[in-house]
């Protein structure tokens, strides 16, 4: 699924997925995904529900260039 995901983004031309996980960064890790600061996602993101208030300040930021 990850690579579907993956796959249809690149398509569309997106250059760097982002993600937030509280509990399978490790599996992210191993897919490429590299865990940044959530102050270093881009300002549109950081706007969104789920950083400012669905996903817990502990979860792990993640990106991946694709």
């Amino acid at each position: 699924m990850t690579d579907k995901a993956e796959d249809y983004t690149r398509a569309q031309g997106v250059q760097a997925l982002y993600l937030l996980t509280t509990t399978v960064p490790d599996f992210f890790a191993k897919r490429g995904y590299q865990r940044i600061d959530r102050d270093a996602a881009p300002a549109p993101l950081q706007d969104t529900a789920e950083f400012k208030n669905l996903c817990p300040d502990s979860a792990v930021c993640m990106v991946k260039d694709i």
